[in-house]
């Protein structure tokens, strides 16, 4: 190759490519961590939403749970004296 310019190792690649500027590594590493970043999953960034989400439905289920308990249809007939 008939560059002049040295080559470094890439640790973000693994690759061995040639460097034209002082700073080209530095941005190529900034890069890679900013795209890292963008491109974490959204779930993700959701699951701290879902977990309450559904601890909330299982709140309103155990309300919902205890209320029917609390009036439940069968009733026990009145008493009655019978001497």
């Amino acid at each position: 190759m008939g560059s002049n310019s040295p080559v470094v190792p890439d640790p973000v690649l693994g690759l061995h490519l040639p460097l034209r500027h002082p700073a080209a590594l530095s941005r190529r590493v900034a890069m890679a961590r900013d795209a890292a970043v963008v491109l974490r999953p959204w779930l993700v960034d959701l699951l701290p939403l879902l977990v309450v989400l559904l601890i909330a439905a299982h709140v309103l289920a155990l309300g919902y749970w205890i209320y029917r308990l609390a009036t439940d249809g069968s009733r026990q007939p009145a008493r009655s004296k019978k001497h």
